[in-house]
This record gives C-alpha cells, sequence and structure tokens, in this order.
C-alpha cells in the first residue's frame, strides 16, 4: 500500500491492522487467502478499500471466521492437488443469462418463471428455489438511495421490515450489494443486487423456514459474472 498508493489510503489500510492481526490468531488461513488475493489484484482496487469480486468468497471466509458464524480451518482441511475454490458444486454448471448479461453457476434444469427476464432453479433436496432476475429500470447514476427504493419495492411491505443491504462493493460500472430478509409469511431471502446504470438484476436463494439442508451459498452468488 505505501508503494502503490497515497498516503491517505495507507494509513487507512494501517488503521486496519490491528484488527487483522486479532482475527488471524483466531483465522490464521483465512487472514492469510484473504489478504494475499487482495495484495495480488489490479492495484487501483486495494487502494480504492474495496474488495475486488475476485476475492469475495475468501474474504466472506474470513469474515465468518471472524465473526463466529464458522470455525477456523485447520491445515489438513486445504484442498491440494490443484483444485480450484472456483470449482462449482457436484451437478452445477455454469450459464449464460444473455438477456441479462450476466453469467452464473447453478443446479441444473433452469427454468423461465412467468415473470420477464426471470429464471427459476429448485433443489428439491434442500428445499431452496434459486433466483435470476432483471428488475425494472432504475437510476441511470445510481446511489445508496436509489438502491435502497429498488430492493424495498422488489421485496414489498411483507418482507422490508427485516431487510438488510450491507456488504457493498464496486467494479468497472456494476454496485455489488449483500441483501437477506425475512418475509412475515415464513420466507427468506438470501442473495445480492447488481446494479448497472439505468437497471439491476437479483441473484437470490429464496425458501421457506429453514433448509434441510444447508445450500452452497457462495457457490451461487460469487460464481456471477458480466458478459
Amino acid at each position: 500500500m505505501d508503494g502503490s498508493c497515497k498516503p491517505r489510503a495507507a494509513e487507512f489500510c494501517r488503521a486496519n491492522c490491528d484488527e487483522q492481526v486479532k482475527t488471524a490468531a483466531r483465522c490464521p488461513i483465512e487472514v492469510e487467502e484473504s489478504l494475499l488475493c487482495q495484495r495480488d489484484t489490479e492495484k487501483e482496487i486495494p487502494c480504492a478499500n474495496v474488495i475486488p469480486e475476485s476475492c469475495n468468497r475468501k474474504y466472506k471466509a474470513m469474515d465468518d471466521c471472524r465473526s463466529g458464524k464458522v470455525a477456523a480451518r485447520s491445515p489438513d482441511q486445504i484442498p491440494s492437488g490443484g483444485v480450484s475454490d472456483d470449482e462449482p458444486p457436484s451437478g452445477w454448471r455454469r450459464y449464460d443469462f444473455a438477456e441479462l448479461g450476466i453469467s452464473l453457476t447453478l443446479p441444473p434444469e433452469v427454468e423461465r418463471s412467468g415473470a420477464e427476464r426471470a429464471y427459476r432453479v429448485t433443489s428439491s433436496e434442500a428445499g431452496v428455489a434459486y433466483l435470476v432476475e432483471g428488475l425494472p429500470s432504475t437510476a441511470a447514476k445510481p446511489t445508496d438511495r436509489s438502491i435502497l427504493a429498488t430492493a424495498t419495492g422488489y421485496f414489498g411491505p411483507t418482507c422490508n421490515q427485516r431487510m438488510k443491504l450491507y456488504g457493498r462493493f464496486e467494479k468497472d460500472d456494476i454496485i455489488h450489494v449483500r441483501v437477506e430478509t425475512q418475509c412475515k409469511d415464513g420466507r427468506a431471502w438470501y442473495g445480492m443486487l447488481h446494479v448497472y446504470p439505468g437497471r439491476t438484476v437479483i441473484t437470490a436463494l429464496n425458501y421457506q423456514g429453514k433448509p434441510e439442508v444447508a445450500p452452497p451459498v457462495d457457490s451461487f452468488l460469487y460464481s456471477f459474472r458480466a458478459l
């Protein structure tokens, strides 16, 4: 950071060092993988204090370990033999959604739903629906206010009370924002808004109550690619 960024950016980075060191005491593998991934990206990204899309999965693993949501990995849990972190679960494959301008890995048998520019995959094993949908035209220059308005308009009053938007990061002209909510009828949503100038795409899991089997969330959400 000192060698690549402006002094203010390097100072901001250094201010987070104590927290990273504390986290590394509990989650050494997660911290190392996250920071090395960020170090090796284009220098403009860490200087801007945003997480590059390619490092999202590693950053989330570090954050989940730091919060105690998951246990720290031990060295014998690190994949060997050249297995990629991006390798999808068995049976999944990558789909191109040309009219939405995106690509995702999903379980097989993607089907169009009734809504225009909407796709749905239902996992019978976990009772989870994976949804990919283009939303109505949004602000040409997205702001926090316009992103919130898009989310509340999509989920509606029965789901907005417990809605959370967080984990925003940007790459190129796309703003990515994590979203989750619990609706009054017991349905849960867990996903991401991909906000372009003038349009938004949502990729989300939707399920009733608690899934019987924990769905592979990261393999879905972080497989996003712009076509």
